[in-house]
């Protein structure tokens, strides 16, 4: 019996010491969890401090170093004469799709070596897809043409032309015009024409008697080369007559600031009839005295004619020479008007211009 009690208080002594043994285990797997978890977070604590010190670096190098975008004026900037002209940019357009008419066109400015920085003035602002000043974008003479209208604009011109000759009767001839601005430096007209002899009035019956098609090409963008050559095709349909046609060199381009020319090198012949030829030269030069408002200037218009019977003989020249306005009373709007004066006995005694142009 008392063995067995021996035997019993050594099992509860074994057992006592097998669970200090065991709480001891868990005390030291508990302490070394905890200490793992003050490891891991300091850490974290380490790597937060890291990102906040990236953040910072990155935030001082924005303030030093400005970020360069892109923008529309990048198309046409042109950093070296020898680079290859940079391919025509779509024409500017609203957010919503819409496109952007003559006025409302951002300037975009213009690297090209040897080439003049803007003036200052709104009228001059290189505009579109060609970098061309904003006073091309609408007729500024009568006889003189200059470059091609901006791509994607449309304008409407009504035209009265009254001519005084020496001898006989004057002729009105009324003039509607539109021009539709196309992509790759095209531009395309088309025009309806009456004509009415003597005494203007009620009584008098106007002639629809005369139908154009024209069309122009830019040779290169704006001064990429000089005099900025445009070609000029124009076929002329007449009622009771021969057709004619028509094609022009056009020159033009900024004197200096404020300064605006241009220069057109005409020849006409009829495709029947005598076979009349007509060599011409135009020139108009004008000067700002309102940007964007108000210009004026003079224009002159040198001709000669011959025919199929003696190619030889030009006879005497014609000869106009006169001054001319133009003014833009609404932003969409401009009026063109040239009064010349026949200096020689083969031209008219009196030609005059006026226009009204709308863009859409």
């Amino acid at each position: 019996m008392r063995t067995l009690w021996h035997l019993v208080a050594v099992a509860m002594g074994l057992a006592v010491l097998g669970g200090q043994a065991c709480a001891e285990d868990l005390h030291d797997q508990v302490k070394a969890m905890q200490e793992q978890m003050k490891a891991m977070a300091q850490q974290m604590d380490a790597q937060k401090s890291k990102i906040a010190e990236q953040d910072k670096t990155i935030a001082d190098l924005k303030k030093s170093v400005p970020i360069s975008h892109s923008t529309a004026s990048d198309a046409a900037r042109v950093p070296d004469k020898h680079a290859p002209a940079p391919a025509p940019a779509e024409p500017a357009r609203r957010g919503d799709g819409e496109r952007l008419r003559s006025w409302e066109l951002p300037p975009v400015e213009i690297t090209v070596e040897g080439k003049r920085a803007s003036s200052g003035l709104r009228e001059e602002d290189r505009v579109g897809s060609y970098g061309q000043p904003r006073w091309t974008t609408k007729r500024r003479f009568g006889e003189t043409r200059a470059y091609v209208r901006q791509e994607g604009s449309i304008q409407f011109e009504n035209w009265y032309t009254v001519e005084v000759p020496r001898e006989g009767d004057s002729e009105v001839q009324t003039q509607y015009e539109l021009e539709i601005g196309l992509p790759y430096r095209f531009q395309l007209d088309l025009y309806g024409v009456t004509h009415q002899t003597g005494h203007v009035g009620l009584d008098k019956t106007l002639k629809w008697d005369q139908q154009k098609v024209e069309l122009r090409w830019a040779w290169a963008n704006w001064d990429v080369i000089p005099g900025n050559p445009t070609s000029y095709f124009e076929y002329i349909m007449n009622d009771g007559g021969p057709d004619h046609f028509e094609t022009k060199l056009l020159f033009s381009g900024e004197a200096a600031p404020r300064w605006h020319w241009a220069t057109n090198l005409v020849y006409e012949t009829e495709l029947g009839g005598n076979h009349e030829t007509t060599y011409e030269w135009t020139t108009g030069i004008s000067y700002t005295i309102k940007d964007d408002k108000l210009s004026i200037g003079a224009e002159t218009k040198l001709g000669f004619v011959n025919d199929k019977f003696d190619r030889s003989a030009y006879g005497k020249p014609e000869l106009l020479i006169g001054p001319s306005l133009q003014y833009k009373p609404m932003k969409q709007m401009h009026i063109d008007f040239a009064p010349l004066v026949g200096l020689t006995e083969n031209s008219a005694r009196f030609k005059s211009i006026l226009i009204f142009g709308w863009e859409f």
